[in-house]
């Protein structure tokens, strides 16, 4: 069952069968937003925002998805996030994930095109919103944390905690919107992967779409 945020939402996705021929604006954003003017990288139309996580998960793109859910909220929008990042940063996918679950917008993280992935970081970003989407031949999982920044490395012990700190916040984010979370704990603890087939058929995602015009039929039943 959806979440409150999104069941308001779905009548009026009928009318957003247009966002097709946007869509493929955004199949063309630069995958470095560091550095850029990421006011240009996100669209409006009628009452939905798309935005974009392509590449690596850091604060730029953090304050990025903000924004963009700031805006969304401002006109009472639903906002789609399309998702093809190999990870990035355990605090920028918190701040994340803490404003998908915080905010009344309504969120679809969608993993497209095919051959994208949502690894690590982005398993969480998944986990956190309200619909899940997955293209054909994409793929998600292998979230166990990673070590950055630092030459000396942690200790075993304290990988331990930063795991299970890890597993009990993606167990409440696949509760809150009711996802497996056996195979999430099992993603971060043994760094599993699975196809897009494989995640609907264990109720990871909500849905698979080749693209936007067929997503958007599905949500609206």
């Amino acid at each position: 069952m959806y979440s409150y945020k999104i069941i308001k939402y779905l009548k009026i996705f009928t009318f957003f069968l247009i966002l097709t021929a946007v869509f493929l604006f955004f199949t063309g954003l630069s995958s470095n937003l560091f550095g850029e003017d990421i006011s240009q990288n996100f669209i409006k139309i009628n009452e939905f925002y798309i935005c974009k996580i392509d590449g690596i998960i850091g604060p730029t793109l953090s304050n990025y998805i903000s924004k963009c859910l700031n805006e969304a909220q401002k006109e009472q929008a639903a906002l789609l996030i399309i998702i093809d990042t190999p990870g990035g940063l355990e605090s920028s996918m918190r701040e994340i994930a803490l404003n998908i679950i915080n905010t009344p917008t309504p969120v679809i993280a969608y993993v497209y095109p095919e051959g994208a992935r949502a690894a690590s970081a982005g398993v969480f970003i998944v986990y956190a919103s309200d619909i899940a989407a997955m293209s054909p031949s994409t793929s998600i999982g292998a979230a166990h944390p990673v070590n950055l920044g630092s030459d000396q490395g942690v200790t075993e012990a304290q990988m331990d905690k930063i795991v299970n700190d890890s597993v009990s916040f993606i167990r409440n984010l696949a509760s809150l919107n009711d996802r497996n979370g056996q195979w999430a704990e099992k993603a971060i603890r043994e760094s599993a992967s699975i196809t897009s087939k494989e995640a609907i058929e264990i109720n990871v995602i909500n849905y698979i779409a080749t693209d936007l015009d067929e997503l958007l039929k599905k949500i609206d039943g």
